[in-house]
């Protein structure tokens, strides 16, 4: 008597399809990331795409609607990424306006000039027709979080948020052009910390304080240690101020 083949579940079935659909979409994106470093936007096709990835043009077509929405939505993984890493780094750090001085920093610095992934990210980010609630929701948790300690004395409006945005998204197209990393990042925080209430003196001081966590020879994120030491005595500066 031959054994008979074991069904799947539907919901495991669903989960396992769900599963092949992501690896996907995400080897026609890895596929793009490469081909675009390469060859740039103008050139880039379809054909191009799935060749390299090995799949059917059918498999793009189910995933992208076209090339633009390809380019659209690599770019929106990308901040997603970066911003969903940069959310977990700074839950050690207690003071809110260092929190968001660094998101900042950290969103700037870590940019190339005139890399693909840079371009990538300004269109991401300049983009209307991305949903930017996932990219604002740390830097709404970090400003109510402020808003709660004293940190900021303001009455978060969607226009700060939206203001705050512009200012990240201006400095992402400076920073394709200009070499000079670090002051355009800790220019970039100041800015965002003005708009947030800080004094001059204040907000210039967290930049360059934040700006700090990050030199050249610890690019490659060891400066996470370097702002979680920092970190554990964040708050004495504010607390003497009455912050």
């Amino acid at each position: 008597m031959s054994a008979k083949t074991p069904k799947i579940p539907p919901a495991t079935a669903d989960r396992v399809r769900t599963g092949k659909r992501a690896k996907t979409r995400d080897r026609l994106m890895d596929v793009a990331l490469e081909l675009l470093d390469g060859n740039g936007s103008e050139a880039l096709t379809v054909l191009d795409v799935t060749k390299a990835a090995g799949l059917a043009n059918g498999s793009f077509y189910y995933h992208f609607k076209h090339k633009e929405d390809l380019i659209d939505q690599l770019g929106y993984a990308i901040v997603n990424a970066r911003m969903q890493r940069l959310t977990a780094e700074l839950q050690s750090v207690p003071n809110a306006a260092e929190r968001v001085a660094f998101g900042a920093v950290k969103l700037v610095y870590e940019l190339e000039k005139k890399s693909v992934v840079s371009w990538l990210v300004l269109k991401a980010l300049e983009n209307p027709g991305l949903p930017r609630e996932p990219l604002e929701a740390g830097l709404r948790s970090d400003i109510a979080f402020g808003v709660a300690r004293g940190h900021f004395r303001i009455k978060p409006t969607e226009q700060l948020f939206h203001s705050i945005y512009a200012i990240c998204a201006s400095a992402v197209r400076a920073r394709l052009e200009r070499g000079d990393a670090l002051t355009l990042a800790r220019e970039t925080a100041d800015h965002c910390l003005r708009l947030l209430g800080l004094p001059p003196e204040q907000s210039a001081s967290v930049a360059r304080k934040v700006q700090g966590w990050l030199t050249p020879a610890n690019d490659s994120g060891r400066a996470t240690r370097r702002h979680r030491r920092a970190s554990k005595k964040t708050d004495v500066g504010s607390r003497e101020r009455g912050q």
